[in-house]
């Protein structure tokens, strides 16, 4: 699902991270995910895990793109890319329950974004 964002009213980068934290903070830990699951985990501990791919060995991240498979155990399974004309793409944009435990809480791409928009505008309060 792509999003347009306004720079002068957003900060593009605080967005994408505050997507994932909060996809993370939706999503589950499944199965030997309890291996590397992390009690209190900060917003920027889980950006540097998805920024080096912490636990997968496999970094799918590049220029303005970034993907979290598993995030200190919890599936997400959560791709972000940004371009240069201020747009964002998260996928998938509809969760699947078996890949995408954000989907719990959010049903789609759509809320999730939204949410960290809200999230960062209450930060400024």
């Amino acid at each position: 699902m792509k999003f347009t964002i306004n720079p002068d009213k957003i900060d593009i980068n605080a967005l994408i991270k505050r997507i994932f934290w909060l996809a993370y903070n939706a999503s589950e830990v499944y199965g030997m995910g309890h291996l590397q699951k992390v009690d209190n985990a900060t917003e920027d501990a889980v950006w540097d895990n998805i920024k080096c791919s912490g636990d997968y060995p496999i970094n799918r991240n590049g220029p303005g793109e970034w993907t979290a498979d598993y995030v200190f155990g919890k599936m997400m399974k959560l791709r972000v890319e940004y371009d240069d004309n201020n747009e964002i793409f998260v996928a998938p944009g509809k969760p699947n329950l078996s890949y995408n435990s954000w989907g719990i809480k959010y049903k789609s791409a759509d809320e999730l974004v939204e949410a960290a928009k809200r999230s960062l505008h209450s930060n400024c309060n």
